[in-house]
């Protein structure tokens, strides 16, 4: 018993290690990139189209129709230089988030299942939370606050309490929140992060970006006002 408690705190350590980072090098850091957003850019262009298929008909439409758009796209976002747009949506954009690029995972994977995303009350929850963690990230660049909250992103201590309120969903809603939107994506984010500190070795970096952070406020603002 006592070996296993043993191994699971060195375990836990190395998880909460400040400085335990294993991030690109600076030859892998452009593919890296290219992927990213490769798989974000192809979930836009089918959330898009979604979005588009429903105004028009009132129905979401066959996802299968935008494949060849999306495939367009992400294969433009692997073009390197200039010419990419990776390359320009880099600049204002660096890297997206670990929780996009799973959250244009799901998208895809349910876009080729032909199966709908399906909103959830957690979904909403995170969201807000999201919208909300940007807002203070934003307000921090100006130094509004007596303490950097961004340089909190390095410390255990934050990961540690991210991982608490990751795991909220999980406690009330049981085996359900693997159904939502949102509540494993953060999870598996994390784990990520742990085991590598990628992208930046911070921890608001890796669950969140200035992209996503605009996509939730008008999902957010948008199912707020259907409600």
């Amino acid at each position: 018993m006592i070996p296993a408690l043993l191994t699971w705190s060195d375990a836990w350590a190395t998880l909460t290690q400040s400085g335990a980072a294993v991030l690109p090098d600076t030859q892998s850091l452009p593919w890296v990139r290219h992927a990213i957003w490769s798989l974000v850019l192809s979930a836009c262009v089918l959330l898009m189209g979604r979005v588009w298929a429903q105004r028009r008909s009132g129905t979401p439409g066959n996802p299968r129709h935008w494949f060849w758009p999306a495939g367009m796209v992400a294969a433009w976002a692997w073009v390197p230089g200039d010419w990419g747009i990776s390359y320009w949506l880099g600049l204002p954009f660096q890297i997206p988030s670990l929780v996009s690029g799973l959250l244009a995972i799901t998208l895809l994977v349910h876009a080729s299942a032909q199966r709908s995303v399906r909103a959830s009350q957690w979904g909403l929850v995170y969201a807000v939370g999201a919208a909300l963690l940007g807002w203070v990230l934003l307000l921090d660049t100006f130094a509004l606050f007596p303490v950097s909250l961004y340089a909190w992103g390095f410390e255990p201590a934050a990961y540690a309490a991210l991982w608490a309120l990751a795991l909220v969903p999980w406690v009330v809603s049981g085996h359900a929140a693997w159904r939502a939107c949102g509540p494993w994506q953060l999870c598996a984010a994390l784990l990520v992060f742990g085991l590598g500190r990628w992208p930046s070795g911070n921890l608001w970096d890796a669950v969140l970006d200035p992209g996503l952070w605009l996509v939730l406020q008008a999902l957010a603002v948008r199912r707020l006002r259907a409600r």
